[in-house]
């Protein structure tokens, strides 16, 4: 049977919690362990659990906003969180991690499991294929 679920990056239950996380925390270290972490469960062959997919999503949305290419959507207290942390330098871990955990959470994760069965599911592909482009405009530009 199919569902209806709404893609939202940014106000979902997961993704506020973890914000709620980083606002408290210093610098990038849980942005970029929250990368790391989706990336090494991934090497474990079970499917990224849906609450990582949410966390690892919203933290490859500040990465990108903290190298130029931020999303349309991104929230004003993110934009404020991103303006007080801009200074710092971001971990180089994040980029050799990026790719690999955005390939798992489009093609071995619980939550593509469960859109795949949605009626929205090539609308939550397109979303994750812009922010794909994103992802690979701002890896080109780095080199």
């Amino acid at each position: 049977m199919d569902s209806e679920l709404i893609f939202d990056v940014f106000n979902n239950i997961d993704a506020q919690e973890w914000w709620r996380d980083l606002e408290d925390s210093l610098g990038f270290i849980l942005l970029s362990n929250t990368i790391e972490t989706a990336v090494i469960m991934a090497e474990t062959k079970e499917p990224l659990e849906i609450t990582l997919c949410c966390q690892t999503l919203i933290a490859i949305e500040l990465w990108l906003a903290l190298r130029g290419y931020a999303s349309n959507d991104l929230p004003d207290s993110m934009k404020q969180w991103l303006a007080r942390n801009q200074h710092l330098s971001l971990p180089i871990e994040i980029e050799l991690n990026v790719e690999k955990a955005m390939r798992t959470i489009q093609y071995d994760s619980e939550w593509q499991q469960e859109w795949k069965h949605s009626i929205n599911y090539t609308q939550w592909l397109a979303q994750l294929d812009e922010m794909n482009q994103r992802i690979n405009r701002c890896l080109q530009d780095s080199n």
